[in-house]
């Protein structure tokens, strides 16, 4: 045996819903009333017509419903009896699983009919309005409104719904119940916060966005720079200067700047420190590098170097005022010359070829004296003789006299003797780096 259902789509100001969409799944299977079988789990669907009217031919039993509008889903239990046709406002039911009663949709719909009369009577339409939105929240299980003053005039606690929702100016509106909360306050003085979607969905989404995602650690603060001597000793005079980090994960982006006035050199390499021990680059890892943004001239870089940085090594306190270079030559004196090396890149060795570096100028100053210049250069300085195709050569004329031009190749570091005592030295750098 089929019941036909018969059901007009309304919001709950009483406007029509035309193509409201209903689905009627079947809540377990359920036994024919007339006892010739099971009817086993399914799905019914039924849509509205222009009127919001329409009927669905259903078995006996229970089923979940939802309404599907374009202003979202709505969804009740109801049961459908063993008869042959039935209203669906009679089958629904109120949260706390108590069915609602044609006698009790009645004495809902009588009594927001006397205050929609009373309302009226006395001009006042919100009353009225309100009052039918009451009848109809309680069969629907959600308290629709058509405006927050609205919902403000109800005794919004005693319609008992885990959910408000208020469509004003074209915006769907979701207030849920939670003490103390300002948002909404009913006339009964129950208090709503808003939320952004139906409680059931915020539940839900907060457990898939927890098996998603994990927690990004995000840190800033600022830091102060100071400079110091690897070998120590020396004075500095501090002028302005200051630095910031952000972390986010396992990366810190740092920026400084630093003006001092060197008093005093002390001896070794200059070194950046200040950073907290956190902060700096993981131990083991490759090194941070910070890049030198702007400088003055106290920084005198040789020729062919590349430009300045600090290096921080992994797990080091401090980093250290470096540059590279691979053009750095060596111009050296030399005698009792024989022949004349020709063609920049001939090679040239000396030390029994423990030392070797090629030509890339000569100069013969007379007298059999001269000198080459020497890059790439390896080994120790030149000293005895120094040979090369076609020609040989005694040297230094005296030890010591070697003189690099410009920047020796590979990373340097600057040192003391790079400086002038009693200069004024300023920088800015940035740079990031990989943190624990």
């Amino acid at each position: 045996m089929t019941c036909i259902v018969t059901f007009s789509a309304r919001t709950s100001s009483g406007a029509v819903r035309p193509n409201a969409k209903l689905i009627f799944e079947a809540a377990a299977p359920s036994i024919r009333a007339a006892g010739s079988g099971i009817v086993p789990r399914d799905v019914t669907e039924a849509t509205a017509n222009s009127d919001g009217e329409g009927d669905v031919l259903l078995h006996p039993g229970s089923y979940i419903l939802r309404m599907i509008t374009e202003l979202g889903i709505q969804s009740a239990e109801l049961s459908v009896p063993d008869a042959a046709t039935v209203d669906l406002w009679q089958l629904l039911e109120v949260a706390s699983g108590t069915p609602v009663t044609p006698a009790s949709v009645l004495a809902a719909q009588g009594a927001a009919t006397a205050a929609a009369g009373s309302a009226s009577a006395s001009g006042d339409s919100a009353t009225a309005a309100a009052a039918s939105a009451a009848a109809t929240a309680a069969l629907i299980n959600v308290g629709l409104f058509t405006s927050k003053p609205l919902a403000q005039t109800m005794a919004l606690a005693g319609l008992g719904v885990p959910v408000v929702r208020v469509i004003e100016a074209g915006e769907v509106l979701y207030y849920v119940p939670i003490a103390g909360a300002t948002d909404l306050i009913g006339a009964d003085g129950s208090t709503w916060r808003r939320a952004s979607v139906g409680v059931a969905n915020l539940i839900d989404l907060a457990g898939d966005l927890s098996a998603l995602f994990q927690s990004v650690l995000q840190d800033e603060g600022s830091w102060q720079p100071a400079l110091e001597w690897s070998g120590g000793g020396g004075a500095m005079v501090y002028g302005a200067r200051g630095g910031r980090w952000l972390r986010l994960g396992n990366t810190v982006t740092v920026e400084c700047f630093a003006t001092a006035t060197l008093t005093t050199l002390g001896s070794g390499n200059l070194r950046l420190s200040g950073m907290a021990a956190g902060l700096t680059p993981v131990a083991g890892d490759f090194p941070g590098y910070l890049s030198i943004k702007a400088k003055n001239d106290a920084f005198v870089l040789p020729t062919f170097a590349s430009e300045l940085d600090v290096q921080w090594t992994g797990g080091s306190p401090f980093g250290v005022f470096s540059y590279f270079s691979g053009s750095g030559y060596l111009s050296q004196f030399v005698t009792a010359i024989t022949g004349a090396p020709v063609g920049n890149g001939a090679e040239a060795s000396w030390a029994a070829g423990a030392g070797r570096g090629k030509i890339i100028g000569f100069e013969n100053l007379g007298s059999s004296t001269g000198r080459i210049n020497l890059t790439e250069q390896t080994g120790p300085l030149p000293s005895g003789l120094v040979t090369g195709t076609g020609w040989t050569a005694q040297g230094p004329v005296t030890p010591g006299t070697a003189i690099f031009r410009g920047a020796p190749p590979g990373q340097q570091f600057l040192q003391a003797a790079d400086f002038a005592a009693g200069r004024q030295i300023f920088f800015r750098a940035a740079g990031s780096w990989r943190v624990t």
